[in-house]
């Protein structure tokens, strides 16, 4: 059983302050015009399918319209494939972070720290709610929930958005 207490901090921690679709959905003007300067994006499922390589025209233009707004954008990812994080990160013309260790924040308080990135002024964008979400409000950034790009998750994968998808439905109904 938990305590009203224990419910809110759970609830704070799970609950994303927008949810979209897809990337293109999220007001990037708005966010600026409240004061969030840093866009933080998770890479896989995100901004590129994990089944390919290169960062779609879709993605890029996002991105490029995100930064001409004034954002300052950054790959924050878990994959553990360094090549892959850098690759995509070249192609968008920006930085980034592999082995992000999410939902710890440990790797990105420090990946911020050392970029001078405030954490309170960032939105995060992610695809997952256990992961980006949670990593997000725990450092107090605004956070996103999209819609995972590839529908054709592996077994593992899709079972954790069950359960993901169950587990917001509870925080909410609490």
């Amino acid at each position: 059983m938990l305590y009203p207490e224990q419910r809110r901090i759970i609830q704070s921690l799970l609950t994303p302050q927008l949810r979209c679709q897809q990337i293109e959905d999220i007001p990037l003007q708005a966010l600026y015009d409240r004061g969030y300067i840093h866009l933080l994006l998770d890479l896989d499922n995100t901004i590129l399918s994990p089944r390919y390589r290169d960062v779609s025209l879709r993605s890029l233009n996002w991105v490029s319209k995100a930064q001409s707004i004034g954002f300052d954008v950054w790959l924050i990812s878990n994959n553990h494939d360094h090549y892959r994080v850098a690759r995509a990160a070249k192609q968008l013309g920006i930085r980034g972070l592999y082995r992000a260790n999410k939902p710890s924040s440990i790797a990105l308080r420090e990946y911020a720290k050392q970029h001078n990135i405030d954490l309170k002024s960032s939105v995060v964008v992610g695809d997952q709610l256990l992961t980006d979400v949670l990593v997000a409000n725990w450092v107090r950034a605004y956070s996103i929930w999209v819609s995972p790009l590839d529908r054709q998750l592996t077994l593992i994968k899709t079972l954790q958005k069950e359960f993901e998808t169950w587990l917001f439905g509870v925080v909410q109904s609490s």
